[in-house]
């Protein structure tokens, strides 16, 4: 598994339009210097479609729905008088994206916004340059993790089974799923209920070995995940030879 990384990432600023119409995740990050022992509240005018927000590795809350503003009160995850980071992991599902409008950080006694931020968009930039890790070095902290694993595939001959695979997500709780590369979608599918996992094109698969990739929000345990054969859509196929005379 892999958490994100910015060593490398993009000066960005708000109001910047990332996403282009290109449905995906991006994360924004900042690094703020605390003043007073209060712990502030971040204030965003517009993030586009939704965003979670981590105060030092932890999430601190979350937004669904793109032009609303809304509030995250850092409370204990903020270290006072020290420095602070701050990440903002954004879905866009269509149109526009990113942290679209304003965001401040707000206090009783004080009003400022929030600058210098740097990001990492889409799912392989984001993390293609941080070495993998095993899965039990894996921490409790609910975080974005991108976990990676292989399978083996072997299609059937001139007569047999033409097996139609899914991709069974098991206890991961929303993201993306990709095989050798292709993006399978979204999971969980919001819009059209899906059975049994998201339906794998055998286009995408190769002879051998393949490679499954799963983007999970929440950085949860993988080991309920799998690949699976649809008993219904898989089918005996047959190859019809013409012999001459």
């Amino acid at each position: 598994h892999q958490s994100v990384n910015f060593s490398t990432g993009t000066d960005v600023k708000t109001g910047t339009d990332y996403f282009r119409g290109r449905a995906g995740y991006a994360a924004y990050s900042a690094t703020l210097t605390a003043r007073g022992s209060v712990p502030p509240t971040l204030q965003f005018s517009d993030v586009d479609d939704n965003g979670w927000i981590f105060i030092n590795g932890h999430l601190a809350g979350s937004h669904h729905g793109w032009g609303e503003p809304f509030h995250i009160r850092t409370g204990r995850f903020w270290k006072p008088r020290r420095r602070n980071r701050i990440v903002v992991l954004v879905q866009n599902i269509a149109g526009a994206g990113g942290v679209m409008g304003s965001a401040e950080l707000n206090t009783a006694s004080f009003r400022r916004p929030i600058i210098g931020w740097r990001m990492r968009g889409g799912i392989r930039s984001a993390y293609g340059r941080k070495p993998w890790q095993s899965i039990s070095k894996m921490g409790t902290v609910p975080m974005p993790r991108l976990y990676r694993a292989n399978f083996n595939w072997q299609p059937g001959g001139a007569v047999g089974w033409h097996m139609v695979l899914r991709a069974d997500w098991g206890n991961l709780d929303r993201g993306h799923i990709y095989i050798n590369g292709h993006d399978l979608g979204l999971y969980p599918d919001r819009n059209v209920p899906v059975a049994g996992g998201l339906y794998i094109p055998s286009v995408w698969l190769h002879s051998g070995t393949n490679q499954i990739e799963m983007f999970d929000v929440d950085g949860r345990s993988p080991h309920g995940a799998k690949i699976v054969i649809d008993p219904v859509a898989s089918r005996l196929r047959w190859m019809l030879v013409s012999h001459g005379g």
